[in-house]
């Protein structure tokens, strides 16, 4: 995790700051003395009384673009990195230890959806899965996912503003930035993406800003934002139901259409519709094809997602990851609060290499979900070392960090760790690899290993560089990603 994210300039407030040259950290104080005198002269966009056209919109002439010409196409240094391969890297971090997670997004992509909790879990439905923040720690609960629609990639976004890529550019975030207000959803721009906070700031990367609710306020939190795909604008809506229009058509609000608080937005190809979380949809010039209320009983609504292979059809999704489909099927959910734990039938056992520094050496122990659905994986993985007799010799002993790596110095509990379709968790083993006045250790054949909760093991030959046994071998809990450590 990287300490500060180079790459934005904008400020909490009415951002109006230019990003029209990356500036170095030498100039920030000049920046922000700018930026005060925007924020006193600027002003926000407002609810329009009636149905503006895209072209009057508030701010539609005059606002700055930010950031479209000069933010680096490339990761910076420090940050968060993806590959194009899916489900096979991660973003740097370190161990959590996760409770039972909820869901809080849903977003479309070309052929599907994807899924992501409050403790970075993605799941995707038809979709293909790049990579997560599950099992990592987090400086804040993820908040929501936008899709990339030039690459099918995405952002997840924290509630401290965090922002992590997965097969999409990082354009920056607000890391290192003290905030007016917790960040509550990001959305992704035909260039870029937007953040926005619970007071209605907009945080624009790589994409034009056309205003925010910063400076007029706003009569209940805002709770979601979403993009005019045709002007590029976008509208946030509060939890009374409030609509504030930038650069985009205005279509009416929701104040007063329904008792419970509203908890997402989506837009659609002629308007938007807005969710409550009792499950109401509220279509505002788009078409209404049911709600969830009867369906959401159970578990609240959290978000919505127009399916783009469909006209108006869209997509809610509940807390505990079920997904109902309204004009369009839904091509299923993630119930993370009741996905099972990962048996052996579903584990892929395989060993990544052993290495070793100052007369220890360690192996990662990896488990890959090789089954097409989520589960959930926690604990400590069982191990025996075997001699070149074939006689087990020794057990691992269970510990949660060690020389070599394993869980966070301030984590002591194993994280559970879900596991989508395709996604990998691993462990490490360690041990001495020698003492002062010994060069080696007696080496052993193999390892047994068995999957943590379950009874089937798996023989892994042993490898040079593999731990050896003098004085025993040690095993850590299961994290997410490949190393079995996050130190």
């Amino acid at each position: 995790m990287r300490a500060a994210d180079p790459g934005h300039t904008s400020i909490p407030g009415d951002n109006r700051l230019p990003r029209a040259a990356l500036r170095p950290v030498a100039t920030l104080t000049a920046t922000l003395a700018a930026a005060v005198l925007l924020l006193l002269t600027g002003t926000a966009g407002a609810t329009a009384p009636s149905r503006p056209s895209a072209a009057s919109a508030p701010a539609a002439a005059s606002a700055p673009v930010a950031g479209t010409s000069t933010a680096s196409t490339t990761t910076p240094a420090g940050t968060p990195t993806t590959t194009t391969t899916p489900t096979t890297t991660t973003p740097g971090g370190s161990t959590a230890v996760l409770g039972a997670p909820s869901t809080v997004g849903i977003a479309s992509t070309a052929t599907g959806y994807l899924e992501v909790t409050d403790t970075g879990a993605v799941s995707g439905h038809h979709a293909t899965v790049y990579g997560s923040m599950s099992g990592r720690r987090l400086p804040a609960p993820v908040v929501g996912v936008a899709v990339d629609p030039r690459t099918g990639g995405y952002w997840l976004a924290t509630s401290a503003g965090n922002v992590y890529n997965f097969h999409a550019p990082w354009y920056g975030s607000m890391n290192g930035v003290a905030l007016p207000a917790p960040v509550v959803g990001i959305t992704a721009t035909s260039t870029g993406y937007l953040l926005t906070t619970d007071a209605g700031n907009v945080y624009n990367f790589h994409t034009p800003w056309y205003g925010s609710r910063a400076k007029a306020g706003v009569p209940a939190p805002v709770v979601a934002i979403a993009v005019d795909t045709f002007s590029n604008g976008y509208w946030l809506v509060t939890s009374a139901g409030n609509v504030y229009n930038f650069h985009a058509p205005w279509y009416d609000s929701a104040v007063g259409r329904s008792q419970a608080p509203v908890d997402g937005m989506v837009a659609t190809p002629t308007g938007y519709l807005v969710t409550t979380s009792a499950g109401n949809v509220l279509p505002f010039d788009t078409t209404f094809h049911g709600s969830a209320v009867t369906e959401v009983a159970s578990s609240p609504a959290v978000a919505v997602a127009a399916d783009p292979a469909v006209s108006g059809a869209y997509w809610v999704a509940a807390e505990d990851g079920t997904v109902y489909g309204f004009g369009t099927p839904s091509l299923g959910s993630t119930t993370t609060a009741s996905a099972p734990g990962c048996s052996s039938a579903q584990l892929q056992v395989t060993e990544g290499g052993g290495y070793g520094a100052v007369d220890h050496s360690a192996l990662p122990l990896r488990f890959t979900n090789r089954s097409g659905q989520l589960c959930r994986i926690n604990g400590y993985p069982g191990v025996a070392g075997l001699s070149p007799a074939g006689v087990q010799v020794l057990q691992a002993k269970r510990t949660p960090r060690g020389f070599m790596g394993g869980l966070a110095p301030d984590d002591h509990e194993p994280p559970v760790v879900p596991l989508a379709p395709g996604e990998t968790a691993s462990a490490l083993v360690s041990g001495l690899d020698g003492t002062v006045g010994s060069p080696s250790c007696p080496k052993l054949s193999a390892l047994l290993v068995t999957p943590p909760n379950t009874s089937t093991p798996t023989r892994l030959a042993a490898a040079p560089g593999d731990p050896g046994d003098c004085g025993g071998i040690r095993v850590h809990p299961v994290i997410f990603g490949l190393t079995g450590t996050a130190t």
